[in-house]
C-alpha cells in the first residue's frame, strides 16, 4: 500500500486481500496469481486492445458455459466462473462507458 489510503491502487488492495482468499477457486484462484499479487486477467487486459480484451471476455464465458457439464462433477463452479466473468464483462463495459462520455 502507498502512504495513504487514497494513494492505493486496485493492485494494491487484491495484494492486500488474496491471503484471505487463497483458497476461493472461483474468485481467487490461486494458479491464476503470480508474483505476489499480478492476477492473470489484469496481465491479459493489458497485452489486449480494448476490442480484443472484449473479446477474451466473451471468449471465456462461452468456454465455461461449453464445458459446464463435463468438466468436472461440481458444475455449479463453472456456472460460477461464467457468473464471475459475466459480472467483470458488465463492470469493464460501465467503466468503457463512462470513459467515453
Amino acid at each position: 500500500m502507498k502512504d495513504s489510503i487514497d494513494q492505493a491502487t486496485p493492485a494494491d488492495w487484491n495484494r492486500q486481500r488474496q491471503p484471505a482468499q487463497k483458497n476461493d477457486p472461483v474468485n481467487f484462484p490461486a494458479h491464476y496469481n503470480q508474483d505476489g499479487g499480478i492476477e492473470c486477467i489484469d496481465a491479459i487486459k493489458a497485452q489486449l486492445t480494448h476490442e480484443q480484451f472484449l473479446g477474451y471476455l466473451r471468449g471465456t464465458i462461452a468456454k465455461y458455459t461449453w464445458r459446464m457439464m463435463d468438466k468436472h462433477p461440481h458444475p455449479h463452479q463453472d456456472a460460477a466462473k461464467i457468473k464471475w466473468f459475466a459480472s467483470y464483462l458488465e463492470q469493464y463495459l460501465s467503466k468503457d462507458a463512462k470513459s467515453r462520455s
